[in-house]
């Protein structure tokens, strides 16, 4: 996408959020884990630059109805979208967490699998503020090390205001979240 069209892009987004709002492209979580808008996973110069080699979708931008998992890639840019829709009244839990779940195993499988692994991983949705940092947090507490360095006794989403101020899932995407700690609590209390 030509740099115009990615300024209008991000304008339009900074337009739906109250003046004053600190609102970027995308933040880097942890080193590595990127959350983001939709205009940053069309940002060939900001991919490049963060060494971006898979940019995973959890928006709705995936056309085709009932289709809701998409893999492909573009030179060292691999692509993966997990339909997911930020309106809690049209999912249910067992939903949320089924496709959150897909969306963890298909960065884990992209870090353990492919020579860029190395490189960083963009997690975008439209905004950058529900869905895409629902799909981040449930990686960084599924993955142990992540687990171990950045949210052992810290509350995920402190952490995802922190480095992104306007990140903020629906209340069932929070309740996917709080039930993945709880379980990963739980499981790591002796790290």
């Amino acid at each position: 996408m030509p740099p115009e069209q990615i300024t209008q892009c991000h304008e339009e987004r900074l337009a739906r959020l109250p003046a004053g709002t600190e609102y970027h492209m995308a933040d880097e979580l942890v080193p590595g884990v990127w959350v983001g808008s939709v205009c940053a996973s069309r940002d060939e110069l900001f991919l490049r630059e963060n060494q971006i080699s898979l940019a995973l979708s959890v928006a709705d931008e995936w056309p085709v109805e009932g289709i809701n998992v998409y893999t492909g890639h573009e030179g060292t840019l691999y692509w993966h979208l997990i339909g997911l829709l930020d309106d809690p009244t049209h999912e249910n839990e067992a939903h949320v967490l089924a496709l959150v779940q897909r969306a963890v195993v298909a960065i884990q499988d992209w870090r353990q699998h492919d020579p860029w692994a190395a490189a960083s991983v963009l997690i975008y949705c439209n905004m950058g503020v529900s869905r895409s940092v629902t799909v981040a947090l449930a990686y960084l507490m599924l993955d142990r090390g992540f687990y171990r360095q950045y949210m052992r006794n810290k509350d995920p989403l402190t952490l995802a205001q922190e480095k992104r101020p306007v990140a903020n899932p629906n209340w069932l995407y929070r309740q996917v979240l709080y039930k993945i700690h709880d379980v990963q609590h739980m499981s790591y209390e002796w790290l």
